[in-house]
C-alpha cells in the first residue's frame, strides 16, 4: 500500500521575512521596519516567551518544524530566515 504524501510549500527568503514582518505586527506589536538585520532580543526585545510565540506562529503558517539545533544561534531575522530554509531542504520528500 502506498502511503500519499503532500508536497511541502517551499518558501523564498522574501516570503519568510514578509511572514515574519506579519507576526510580529500582530503578535509581538511591532511597529517599524523589519529587514534582515533587525536583532531578534535587541531590536525586537524577545525574552523566551515572546521567541517562542513567534517561533510557533511562523511553523505553524510556513508548516515546518524548527528543531532545537535550528534555534541555536539565532540573533537576527536574517538568522532566522536561513535557519527556514535549511530546515525546508531537510524536509522528507514525498
Amino acid at each position: 500500500m502506498f502511503s500519499h504524501f503532500e508536497a511541502l510549500p517551499v518558501h523564498t527568503r522574501s516570503q519568510i521575512l514578509a511572514e515574519i514582518a506579519t507576526i510580529a505586527a500582530e503578535t509581538l506589536n511591532w511597529r517599524g521596519d523589519l529587514d534582515e538585520g533587525t536583532e531578534l532580543v535587541a531590536d525586537l526585545s524577545l525574552d523566551s516567551l515572546r521567541a517562542l510565540s513567534l517561533l510557533i506562529e511562523l511553523e505553524n503558517r510556513l508548516e515546518i518544524s524548527l528543531q532545537p539545533e535550528d534555534e541555536e544561534g539565532l540573533v537576527t531575522v536574517g538568522d532566522l530566515i536561513s535557519a527556514v530554509l535549511a530546515r525546508q531542504e531537510r524536509a522528507p520528500s514525498p
